[in-house]
């Protein structure tokens, strides 16, 4: 699809709608800027569980927890970390279709960024990520399903250094952003990117992400 669309000069950008939330876009510029440290690790859990007749479960149709939801884990490590995995290594469990039903993901990004990752179909709904930097730690609830009637938050714990007067104490604060429909939002940057001629940050072609899914599951399967 990429080498089509390249070759034709049609624009193609994978519909991931939460790279384009004001929430995500800040955050990022935040990290870059060095809020509470240095980026060490990144997590994410994206779980939910599914009927045993679900069409997730065929491997004919792209089934299975890594494709479905544990793709967003995966480019929230990329989008963060601005760069991608240098390593990956995987475990899973696969169901009765043969495809995986609970995966785990350790990816290594260049400057020692380290990142978690886990997805389920048999697991409780779970929709999270979290930043942990050198000084203090991002979590970020409803994740990839932010709420529309409510401000999204993220919150940052600030860990007291063993010489700070507030050692062994979190310093908790909420971090309130703009309430956007992040589907409109995600149409809103391709128009921008038509626009331009090109693809403009955060759109991507998938093409990265691609492969490191593919390089997650080989890693998994093996």
């Amino acid at each position: 699809m990429v080498e089509q669309c390249r070759s034709r000069g049609v624009l193609l950008m994978e519909a991931f709608m939460w790279r384009h939330q004001p929430r995500a876009l800040e955050l990022r510029a935040r990290v870059a800027a060095g809020l509470l440290g240095e980026l060490r690790l990144i997590r994410s859990s994206f779980s939910f569980p599914i009927e045993p007749g679900d069409w997730r479960l065929d491997p004919a149709r792209g089934g299975g927890s890594l494709w479905d939801v544990g793709c967003y884990g995966i480019s929230t490590a990329r989008f963060f970390a601005g760069a991608e995995p240098e390593s990956v290594r995987a475990r899973a469990r696969f169901g009765p279709t043969g495809v995986d039903l609970t995966l785990t993901a350790s990816l290594e990004f260049p400057d020692g960024v380290l990142a978690s990752i886990d997805c389920s179909f048999e697991q409780p709904f779970r929709c999270v990520y979290e930043l942990v930097k050198t000084r203090g730690v991002i979590d970020v609830p409803d994740a990839y399903l932010p709420p529309m009637k409510q401000q999204p938050i993220a919150r940052l714990r600030t860990i007291g250094s063993a010489s700070d007067s507030d050692a062994g104490t979190d310093l908790i604060k909420n971090l309130e952003f703009e309430m956007a429909d992040q589907y409109a939002a995600m149409i809103d940057s391709f128009a921008t990117s038509v626009s331009a001629g090109r693809l403009v940050e955060p759109a991507e072609d998938g093409l990265a992400q691609m492969k490191a899914l593919d390089a997650i599951m080989e890693a998994a399967r093996s």
